[in-house]
């Protein structure tokens, strides 16, 4: 089905959307699932949620994960070179066409942005 037209800034939107999807790439379980659903609630709003199957990330550092080259404790136990930026570019990004992103992540179930 498709949701229909969508009036955004395709630059902002997809440095937001590409830096979301990278990320649960990058801390996905190994083998682990992805899901991207897109949704159109109303005529002005589109609602975009990709989950992932990783370790999940702690409720009292969820705050933090949109602060430049923010790096929590649950992150640094994975091997990758990452600077901390991919969220804070999102939510900057997001910030710029009137967007909003959420987290929701729950230990040993995974994150969903």
């Amino acid at each position: 089905d498709s949701i229909g037209e969508i009036n955004l800034n395709p630059k902002e939107f997809d440095i937001a959307i590409k830096s979301i999807i990278d990320n649960a790439i990058e801390y996905n379980t190994q083998g682990g699932s992805i899901d991207i659903n897109i949704a159109k609630p109303s005529a002005n709003k589109v609602t975009v949620k990709v989950t992932d199957g990783g370790e999940g990330i702690k409720q009292e550092t969820l705050g933090s994960l949109f602060q430049p080259f923010s790096k929590t404790s649950d992150v640094l136990q994975y091997d990758h070179d990452g600077m901390g930026m991919s969220l804070y570019a999102s939510k900057s990004a997001l910030d710029r066409i009137n967007g909003q992103i959420h987290i929701d992540s729950k230990i040993g179930k995974g994150t969903t942005a």
